[in-house]
This record gives structure tokens, sequence and C-alpha cells, in this order.
């Protein structure tokens, strides 16, 4: 073996740039880095803390958060604040007045640096005539390459005048523009920082440390309202499920539903019990609880609630939040964060499964009994654990569950029409072969009389005809009512499950669109509104440019007419009747309908829809419904738009209609942003989209709405044009309406 020569030691250093690493960096959201210092305070045993926006409307935005609680010493300032990644709180897990501590990856402090480039921290604690002042300016160390360390920050003792105690931080430059939507976010992350009191309604009674303590939100240029749940909202959930996972490693899961969406027609209460031998509950102990509510009005008819205040509490307060040792886990329960897939699966089952806006739910865990649940570094998601998991499939245990127990409630009220289809058949065989044994009756009554050799006889027994043949219509009467029935019961059992699955792709094809294009109708909104502005304030009755004004208003009169363009979209395909009369549909005209809705946004990304006939308008006529066909077009007119929005050069998009042999083809043609070689033959797929932001169901909705009137779409191999070839059966019989 060689010797070796030891020549140095040395150690890990850090660059002054490291507090943007761990600061802006590492924490995206501005809300979560505020939520990090509100937890400090409470680490610190604040009952009372105060988040205070100043200025920012005019003057320097300033934003500060002030607590009551025990303050900082200058061994806690220097050895506790000023030190990245403390183990204090490790070693010390509960605060003073026997809080659970938050923090304990001692990083939280840089949601400073997350938010503003200077700090002021003011700290005193009881007792102490001084508070102790230290400023931090975060440009210094992004501008310095001298490591993290070597910079120093000067700790100021000044008389504490106003006998302050606790802690109070100064942000100034701030990172954020703190407008009026962000604040309102933030205004509902610290309503839900801490959990909804539901013990009025819970299976089990909750209680946490430090339940009184007080967080306010204070913006003095913005009215902010409390934006607080109304309690009694909680007990109008039309279901309550609940689950606990106990210290020795046993489990249940409670599943209540109320009688008014219940599939069985009454309540249901239900119980299951597990143990570790039947699922993973390596989770450890936990409780969970979650409320299920629909936005459907009828269902609070009989309470003093309107539609828009549920529909705000559910946009507010709905999801499945995490809660550790009484405090919220962010992102869990976000309108964006489906954690438990809910969404995704319910697309399989949209009649049973539940969405995450129809659940208010909280699962309430502790550091000490659950170890494997834990933060990322940036607090904003939890490692991918085998415990996770297991939280994940424990919850999704009581919503399949909830599932479950309405589909089986569906399923036996569906035998129990299949019995009673079958009882209506059987009824009708009766009516009808007594109908015929009082035919063949009558008629033999008929035959003897004819050959009656005694008159007054055959007179005697015709008089008697008259109350068989009342006999008779009245057996026919029933007979009639009986196939009557038999036929409307199987004819509505037939068509009822297809016409509403195509009634769903409709309305899934309304909320494409209205995600397309009323994007597109907001920048109108807000182009029109900054004319306006523009025209009141430089133009004058007197003073005014005539040339410049009447350009604006042109301007102003192109967006208006494009905003309007979309909203008569919308009113024109929520009409009832397209949706449930079927009727004789001139295919070209509903065609023609769609594109004229759209022309004149197309016209403004420069292009003029164009659609060719080969024959007489009056051949193209088809049978059905006039919102499917409505769906069909909408939907290729939206992924055209779509692509040729993101085209280049002269662009163009064209139909050409024609009639060959009972069949009426389409061809649909763009040349947009093309489909990719590679993506075309998955194109028809459920939730395939080649864009970013696309749900990927428009071409199966259409491919899915074609078929069901024995037609067909095809793409055609016209790379790079994007070409569709489409065939619905011709029908020119008139039929009238059904």
């Amino acid at each position: 073996m060689e010797k070796q020569e030891i020549i140095q030691e040395t150690g890990f250093k850090f660059n002054a740039r490291f507090g943007q690493l761990i600061g802006r960096h590492l924490i995206s959201n501005p809300i979560v880095a505020v939520s990090e210092l509100v937890k400090n305070s409470y680490d610190a045993d604040a009952s009372n803390i105060r988040v205070i926006f100043e200025n920012l409307k005019s003057g320097i935005p300033i934003l500060k958060i002030i607590d009551n609680g025990e303050g900082m010493s200058l061994e806690d300032l220097t050895n506790k604040w000023m030190m990245i990644g403390t183990d204090n709180k490790i070693r010390n897990s509960y605060s003073t007045s026997g809080r659970r501590r938050l923090g304990e990856k001692g990083i939280g402090r840089f949601s400073v640096e997350r938010l503003a480039s200077r700090l002021t921290i003011r700290t005193s604690q009881a007792g102490n005539p001084f508070s102790l002042v230290i400023k931090i300016d975060w440009d210094v160390y992004e501008n310095s390459n001298v490591e993290f360390s070597e910079i120093k920050h000067k700790i100021v003792k000044i008389p504490n005048n106003d006998f302050f105690v606790g802690t109070e931080l100064t942000l100034e430059n701030l990172r954020d523009s703190w407008d009026e939507d962000l604040l309102i976010n933030l205004r509902k992350e610290l309503n839900l920082i801490r959990p909804i009191n539901i013990n009025k309604v819970s299976y089990k009674k909750y209680k946490f440390a430090g339940e009184d303590v007080k967080i306010e939100l204070l913006a003095s240029d913005f009215k902010m309202n409390t934006g607080q749940i109304d309690s009694s909202f909680m007990n109008f959930a039309q279901a309550h499920l609940f689950g606990e996972v106990t210290s020795d490693k046993n489990a249940y899961v409670r599943v209540q539903i109320k009688q008014n969406i219940s599939k069985s027609n009454v309540e249901v209460n239900e119980k299951f019990d597990y143990s570790a031998d039947d699922i993973d509950l390596s989770c450890g102990k936990l409780t969970f609880e979650v409320f299920i509510y629909f936005k459907d009005a009828r269902l609070y008819k009989s309470i003093d609630i309107n539609k828009k205040m549920v529909n705000d509490l559910l946009d507010n307060y709905s999801g499945i939040k995490i809660y550790r040792d009484g405090f919220r886990i962010l992102p869990f329960g976000d309108s964006n964060n489906d954690w438990l897939e809910l969404n995704s699966k319910r697309t399989s089952s949209p009649e049973h499964r539940v969405a995450t806006v129809n659940t208010i739910g909280l699962v309430y865990i502790t550091r000490d009994e659950n170890p494997g649940l834990q933060d990322v570094l940036n607090r904003e998601n939890m490692y991918d654990t085998k415990q996770f998991n297991s939280l994940k499939k424990f919850v999704n245990l009581a919503l399949d569950k909830y599932t479950n127990l309405q589909l089986s409630a569906r399923k036996i009220n569906e035998s129990k029409k299949i019995e009673e289809g079958k009882t209506a058949l059987i009824n009708a065989e009766k009516s009808v072969e007594s109908f015929a044994k009082q035919i063949d009756s009558l008629q033999e009554k008929i035959s003897d009389i004819k050959v009656r050799p005694n008159t007054e006889q055959q007179k005697s027994e015709a008089a008697s005809l008259g109350s068989d043949l009342s006999s008779l219509m009245a057996v026919a009467t029933t007979s009639i009512n009986s196939l009557k029935y038999a036929y409307t019961y199987y004819k509505k059992q037939d068509s009822f499950k297809s016409r509403e699955m195509q009634i769903y792709r409709n309305i899934a094809t309304l909320g494409i669109s209205a995600a397309m294009f009323g994007h597109e109708a907001l920048n109108q909104t807000t182009d029109a509104r900054l004319i306006c502005k523009q025209i009141s304030e430089n133009y004058d009755v007197i003073t005014r440019d005539l040339v410049k004004l009447r350009k604006l208003v042109s301007v102003l009169q192109v967006d208006v007419l494009l905003v309007n363009e979309k909203a008569d979209f919308f009113r024109n395909y929520l009409k009832r009747e397209k949706q449930d009369r079927a009727k004789y549909i001139n295919v070209f005209n509903s065609l023609s309908e769609i594109t004229k809705q759209h022309e004149n946004a197309f016209r403004a990304i420069g292009v003029n829809i164009i659609i060719r006939c080969k024959n007489d308008i009056n051949q193209y006529y088809s049978w059905g419904y006039e919102g499917d066909f409505d769906t069909i077009f909408t939907n290729l007119v939206s992924n055209a738009y779509k692509a040729l929005k993101k085209g280049k050069g002269l662009k163009y998009f064209e139909f050409d209609l024609e009639t060959i042999e009972g069949t009426i083809m389409i061809i649909a043609k763009n040349n947009g942003q093309p489909i990719e070689l590679n993506l075309r033959s998955k194109i028809f797929d459920p939730l395939f989209s080649t864009y970013s932001d696309g749900t990927g169901l428009g071409l199966t909705i259409v491919q899915d709405t074609i078929q069901s009137y024995q037609g067909k779409i095809s793409l055609c191999q016209d790379y790079p044009e994007t070409k569709f070839k489409i065939e619905i059966p011709q029908n020119n019989e008139p039929k009238g309406e059904i």
C-alpha cells in the first residue's frame, strides 16, 4: 500500500447565497411562508397573533407579524433564532404552557427571506425594561461572495417604554404584490390553520392545546371580513364518514348517509371493523372525519340557507385537510390538491363518487403517534413513505365504502325494477289471455244465437250480449293499459341510461368550452375596462381628440362584441329542449350556427371559417338531439381554435359536406399547430391531451357521441394538416317530434 500524506482537513462551507436557497427558492408560496411564522409565534406560547399589512395601496408596503408570546432572550436570539437547523424544538418538544412545538427543522425563520428583503425583529420578555432589536438585510447575502456565517448583524437594546412582551417581525421591501385576491387566500388559510370546531356533529370530541389562540389578519387598505365558516353549516352534510386507528393497532370506519341522498331511500349508518391483519395500519394512531355536501339547492330547501351560501362555503372550505398537533399541513386539501385522487376516480362513476369540492374533511395526526408521517423540507408536502400511503388508503377506505353502499343500493333498486318489469309482462300476458277468452266466449254465443230455431230464445240471449260486451270492453281496457305500461316501462329503462350519459357528455362539452372561451372573454373584459378608464381620464367634453377617441371606442366595441358572442353561445347552449327533445336535425344548419357563434373569436386570431356543401342543404338531415350535434361541432371548433391560435402564417379552418349513399360526410380541417405523428394514435383516448391545460375529453366525447348515432370519426393521414373525417347516417324521412 502506498504511503498517504494528510495535507489538510476541510469541512462544508456555505456561501452567503445559502439564505436564498432555503428561503424564497425553497418556500414557493408566500402564504406558506406567513403560516410558518404564525406557527413560530404559537410555539412561543402566544395567545394573540396579528398579521398586519400596511400601505398596500400607497406608500411603502410593510408586513408585521406581532405576537404576545414569551419573547426571546439574548441567548435565544443568538443561539436559537440565528442558528440554522437548531434541534432546540426536538430536545424541548413542549412549550412552557404544554403546547407541542411545531417547528422541528429549524428553517421556518427563512420564511422572512421568502417574504421580504429586509427584516427587523423586536423581542422582549416579561419583566424586562428593554427590548432587543436586530435588523437583517437579505440583499447583503445575495450580493456577497463571502461565507454565510461571516456576515454579522448588530443586536441593539432599546427601552421597553410600551411594556411590550412578545416578538414583532417587521418586513419591508415585500417580494409579493399583496392584492385583494392574495389577501383573501391568506385569510382563508389563517382561518383553516387550526381545525374547524366540529364537536357538535363529530363522532369524537376533540381538544387541542392552545385552542384559545387568536389569529388576526389586518389590512387597513382593504375591507377584510372574517370569512369564518358558519358552524351550523356542518349539520347540513348529506353524509358523514369517520375513521379511527387506535393505539392497539385496530381500526374502524363509520359511514352515515342521509335518507335524502341514500339510494336505498332510508338513512344508512354502517360500521366496519379492521385489524392490522386486514389492512396496513403503519400510519399510526389517527382519526378523520369527512362531511359530504352536494351543490344541489333542493337538498337545502328546508333550511335557512341559500344556494350561493352553500357554494361559497364549499369553495372556501372544501377538501380533506391534514392537521398535526392541531395545526394544518399544507397543501393537503387545497382546491388544486387532490391528494386522495378523488377527482380522477370520479370520472369512472360520476354519479356515486364524490369530488374534492363535495367534501369538508379533517385528518388528525400527531408527531408522537405518527413518526412515519414527515413533512418535506419546504413544509409543502409529505414524504411518499409506506406510512403516508397507509394513511391515504385508510381515508380512501371510508370513501370507497360510501361509494359501494350507494352502488349496492342502486343495484338492489335496479333488481326491483327488473322484477317490476317481469310483473308488468306477466300481468300483460294474463290480461291478453283473459281478453282472448272473452272474445272466444262472445263468438260462441253469437254462433249459438244464429242457429237457435226459437225467435224468443234468440231475443233473450241477444239481450244478454250487452252485458257481455261491456265486460269485454273492460277487459280490453285493462289489457291495453297493461301492455302500454309494460312497453313504456321497458322503453324508459332502455333509453334512460344512454340519454343520461349523452347529456353528461354535452354538459362536459359546455365546461370545456367555458374553460377556453371564458379565459378569452376575461382578457377582453380586462381590455374593455382599461379602455373605458383611459377614455374617462383623458378625454373630456371640451378637449377630446375625436380621432383618438373614435379609435378607442372602435377597439372597445370589438371587445364587447366578442364577450357578448361568448355569452350568447353559453345562453343558447343551455336551452333545455336541445337536450330532451329528439327531432329532425339539419346538420348543415347546426354546424353553421355553432361556427357563427364563434366567428368573431376566430376572426380575432386571423381565421375565417369556411363551410362548403356539394349537395343541396336540404339533403343534410339526420334524426336526433340538437344538443348532441352542438356537442360534436363545439368540441371540434374548440380544438381547432386552440391549434390555430398557436399556428403561424396564413391560417385556415374549413368544413366540406356531402352526402354519399345515405351517409352525411363531413371533412373538418385546419392548419394550426399540428398533432405530432407519435401522438396521433392516442387523440381519442380518454384524458389524453396534447395541451398542458387540456381536459383530454373533447375528442373522446365527439367519438362517443358520433358512435351513438351509428356513425364514425377518424383522423386522416394528412400531416401536418389536422383533418377529421366524420360520417353520420342521413335521414331525410320526416318523422315529426317525440
